[in-house]
């Protein structure tokens, strides 16, 4: 039987792909997320359009928060603001998450950008519950809040066939990298038992 897709669940996946397939392009391991959640917790995640913008805690300060821009004009006024203590993410080329459930699964990571103020790393989140398009997650570990808006009317650009065959791949190791840490605690309360 496979568990459910919970935090815990979502945070072993984002690990285990931070870990083993790092280095594969962020649409590749958004692909494998979907397959490992789905290979072990039987739910159907979503691959959900986003806007987001990124800010270190500078930013945040400075501009009393994490602000979504509206047009062109503001993200640059914007810029001008806070300077590289920003990374948009979705304006110039489409962004995604996983959601599954209640919670999403942010797979972008400091080697998708060459920015120099913002380290993003992936991380889980939980989606707004009220039904706004608009939402703010914190990882405080590294000092980053992101703001996103949701963007139903996006759709992420299918994977080729080689890189959808690449993608399968790498999540048959994410698999069995978390299915070993989910079966890991069990057996070791069996053995000292």
């Amino acid at each position: 039987m496979n568990p459910p897709a919970d935090r815990h669940l979502c945070e072993m996946t984002s690990a285990a792909i931070s870990q083993l397939v790092h280095a594969s392009p962020w649409a590749i391991r958004l692909h494998a997320a979907v397959l490992t959640l789905e290979a072990i917790s039987g739910c159907a995640p979503q691959v959900v359009s986003v806007r987001a913008v990124a800010y270190n805690r500078s930013a945040i300060l400075r501009l009393g928060g994490a602000l979504i821009p509206e047009s062109d004009a503001e993200l640059a006024h914007l810029r001008e603001q806070v300077g590289p203590a920003m990374l948009p993410l979705g304006f110039d080329a489409t962004h995604a998450v996983v959601a599954c459930g209640d919670l999403f699964i942010e797979l972008s990571s400091w080697i998708d950008h060459d920015a120099a103020g913002v380290i993003v790393q992936p991380l889980v989140g939980q989606l707004p519950r009220n039904g706004s398009r608009r939402w703010t997650t914190e990882a405080r570990r590294f000092g980053v809040s992101i703001a996103y808006e949701l963007r139903p009317d996006v759709t992420v650009p299918q994977l080729s066939e080689s890189s959808r065959h690449l993608a399968s791949h790498l999540a048959t190791k994410v698999i069995a990298h978390v299915r070993w840490n989910l079966d890991a605690p069990l057996s070791r309360n069996e053995r000292s038992a």
